[in-house]
């Protein structure tokens, strides 16, 4: 049988732990109060099982004999039918160590101390750990972020925070992991918890893999090339139009890559890679990025822009949610001003025949938005027309007659 006297009195606790009296802010008296149903206590009302009931009751008038709780006894039902108990505060220190629990003012104590040792790292996560630390003094949850029971995992997240923020490099996630943990696999198990601060104090866009945009990868990235131009790397030169196909550079041989000739109308980089392969090149520099924006893609976009800034920059990726986003954040990140390309309402015309039916609210909601954001101004009349006729596009629809 269950020990009712723990289970009653923790119940009691919790509530009170997270109730206005415990936080000090209580404008009006207030008692902790467990009351009885049969949600909390099925087994007490079992009336085939009255032991139960009897049991409970002993072991309540047992706690209401050391002061714990207050016992109030249901209407004519008296020491029959218990209707609620009520906590003794001025017993919660006996109470704590009756429970061999530790008081959560104890944990906030300790976790304030631990987070104030990580704090001037001169980044955002200042600002994060200074809120989490205010919110404890102030007596309010941080759960959404940290477990104060967990000390060890506090540490792990903000160290892995720390690390995945300050990688200038990609890594492989594993690689990092056991840099940070001595464990190929702990940085994956919190990855989810890492994000969320990430995102939430971070700046960091919650439509891409922010850990990839940090240079955090699975494996390692490569960027595909085709079209026109003359590249070096490691006294090697490549020129593309002769290789009459595309090639793939590894982040290693980006960092190394240098520029001798690019003598092209634009460059073309686009979002996926059927559409790369299938390109017809003329006279261009095409590239696939594979998707949002991160170190290696920046780092070759500012090579090709410092080499030739007059150079008209194009992207081409798909006819909706994700592709309007995918060429914000390119602009934002590369911080090089790309021409949307084949991706307005003119092109979506053309092949709706070729269009995907719409058929989720939410992702429509979403659209929406973008068209009360000045930043998707020039894609309103296309997300309006996309909306109203609830279909998308997708670059491979284009590819069958382009």
């Amino acid at each position: 049988m269950k020990n009712y006297s723990k289970l009653i009195l923790n119940k009691l606790i919790d509530k009170y732990e997270k109730s206005s009296l415990y936080k000090g802010d209580n404008k009006v008296n207030v008692n902790i109060y467990f009351k009885f149903n049969k949600k909390e206590l099925p087994n007490y009302y079992n009336e085939l099982e009255f032991e139960y009931k009897e049991n409970i009751n002993e072991e309540c008038i047992n706690l209401e004999n050391k002061d714990y709780i207050k016992i109030h006894w249901k209407k004519y039902q008296e020491n029959n039918i218990i209707e609620k108990v009520k906590l003794n505060i001025e017993k919660l220190d006996e109470i704590y160590n009756y429970l061999n629990r530790v008081k959560k003012s104890s944990l906030e104590e300790e976790t304030i101390n631990l987070l104030n040792n990580y704090l001037y790292t001169n980044t955002w996560i200042d600002e994060f750990l200074k809120d989490m630390i205010k919110l404890l003094k102030e007596k309010r949850s941080v759960k959404k972020y940290l477990d104060i029971e967990n000390q060890n995992l506090i540490k792990d997240l903000i160290r892995g925070v720390i690390g995945v923020v300050n990688q200038k490099t990609e890594i492989p996630k594993r690689v990092l992991s056991i840099k940070l943990f001595n464990d190929s696999k702990k940085l994956e198990k919190i990855e989810n918890k890492i994000k969320r601060i990430m995102i939430d104090y971070g700046n960091f866009n919650p439509d891409i893999d922010v850990f990839s945009e940090s240079n955090v990868i699975k494996n390692p990235t490569y960027i595909y090339l085709k079209g026109k131009g003359i590249l070096k790397i490691n006294n090697e030169t490549i020129d593309l139009e002769k290789l009459n196909g595309e090639i793939g550079l590894s982040s290693s041989l980006i960092e190394k890559l240098e520029i001798k000739s690019l003598n092209v109308k634009k460059v073309i980089t686009i979002e996926n890679l059927t559409a790369f392969h299938f390109y017809n090149v003329n006279n261009e520099l095409i590239i696939y990025l594979g998707g949002y924006h991160n170190f290696v893609r920046r780092n070759l976009l500012k090579k090709i822009y410092d080499f030739n800034n007059k150079l008209t920059f194009y992207h081409w990726s798909d006819i909706d949610l994700g592709g309007f986003r995918i060429i914000n954040h390119l602009r934002e990140k590369a911080g090089i001003l790309f021409k949307p390309y084949l991706m307005d309402k003119k092109t979506l015309i053309k092949y709706r025949e070729k269009a995907m039916a719409i058929d989720d609210d939410k992702y429509t909601k979403e659209l929406e938005k973008l068209l009360s954001s000045d930043e998707y101004k020039e894609f309103h009349e296309v997300i309006d027309y996309m909306i109203k006729n609830k279909i998308r596009l997708e670059q491979e629809g284009i590819l069958n007659f382009y």
